[in-house]
């Protein structure tokens, strides 16, 4: 999520690492996921990227704490399975989706 907003400004990751007071190597971990920020680093990186640090958290279209959305029901049911039945439901959404692109 950071890659995709520092490019949506059209900055290098040199140039974020200049404005945010990192390593270019600390830049480049973060966007691989390689390193975890710090809540001070994600902020800084949030101001500097003109984003919420929030949308550093989604998952496809859907923002963390967007709590009213069918993504977040979903991942908070499933949040509550069992490796066992996870799964499962795996394998379900697996037949419904390749079931909804062939119908497409």
């Amino acid at each position: 999520m950071i890659r995709a907003a520092r490019e949506r400004r059209r900055i290098t990751q040199s140039q974020l690492a200049d404005r945010t007071g990192k390593s270019l190597q600390m830049i480049g971990r973060i966007e691989r996921g390689l390193a975890a920020p710090s809540f001070e680093t994600l902020e800084s990186l949030a101001a500097e990227l003109d984003v919420s640090v929030a949308s550093f958290f989604q998952v496809g279209g859907y923002e963390a704490g967007a709590t009213e959305s069918a993504m977040s029901r979903i991942v908070d049911w499933l949040s509550r399975l069992d490796a066992d039945d996870l799964e499962w439901v795996e394998e379900l959404l697996k037949v419904a989706v390749r079931r909804k692109v062939r119908a497409s």
